[in-house]
């Protein structure tokens, strides 16, 4: 490969994706072929996609969440360094707007 393609010093994606083809393309039948994922790494994917996702939710509730109180609550945003602390949680529940303070 070396001899084939020299290396020019800078990072290029395009010339490294001509590479990769022309050697599939070239010595493909030299590679093993690719096994699949067990099972185990499936459902490891699967999990971490779906706790990104999840995270992403959390992350436009505590948003919408802190929206809201600009507009309707804005002393409650001072009162508390996170939104998620369950004692802000539990405050907001007991006190859902600034007059039943």
């Amino acid at each position: 490969m070396r001899t084939r393609y020299g290396s020019g010093g800078n990072k290029d994606d395009r010339l490294d994706a001509y590479v990769l083809a022309d050697t599939l393309r070239t010595d493909g039948h030299r590679w093993r072929a690719l096994r699949e994922d067990h099972p185990e790494t499936k459902a490891l994917r699967a999990m971490c996609r779906a706790r990104k996702d999840l995270v992403e939710m959390r992350v436009q509730v505590m948003n919408q969440l802190r929206s809201n109180l600009e507009l309707a609550f804005p002393g409650a945003l001072g009162l508390f360094s996170r939104l998620d602390n369950p004692i802000t949680l539990t405050f907001l529940r007991r006190f859902p707007t600034a007059a039943k303070c």
